[in-house]
């Protein structure tokens, strides 16, 4: 679980003080967390909500469970839903021109940053293709 809120400083306003704490458990609820001023040095506290955090793991946001598709690489974590977001990644990864459609919300902007270097297009082709082979058998 992930605790994190920010606020502007209680004390000089200057800056924004932010807090996170990761837990495994959400065990007690916290309502707040101290935050260290970075113009000042004072401490303030700051409202922190609760959200799932799932870090570097592939885990399914809504239910938490281990998912069945992933992949070890030696660039990164390879992981995916379903066939459909395997073959929307394979298609991400042979597209010889990658354009930005303006805004920053699609999959493919929310991808790690190894995924995105040209350099690991081959290593991540490989990787979906490993994976969609297993799902096939699967079947």
């Amino acid at each position: 679980m992930r605790y994190s809120g920010y606020r502007p400083c209680g004390y000089c306003g200057h800056k924004w003080v932010s807090a996170e704490v990761h837990r495994a458990r959400a065990t007690a609820p916290l309502r707040t967390l101290a935050a260290d001023c970075s113009q000042c040095g004072r401490s303030s506290e700051v409202d922190v909500t609760l959200s799932r955090w799932r870090g570097n793991e592939a885990i399914d946001p809504d239910f938490g469970l281990p998912l069945r598709l992933v992949e070890k690489t030696a660039a990164g974590l390879l992981w995916a839903y379903n066939a459909e977001h395997l073959q929307a990644l394979h298609d991400y990864a042979s597209a010889t021109l990658r354009e930005g459609s303006g805004h920053h919300r699609s999959m493919f902007s929310r991808l790690p940053q190894w995924m995105k270097l040209s350099r690991n297009r081959v290593l991540l082709q490989r990787a979906v293709e490993r994976l969609q082979r297993r799902l096939l058998q699967a079947a």
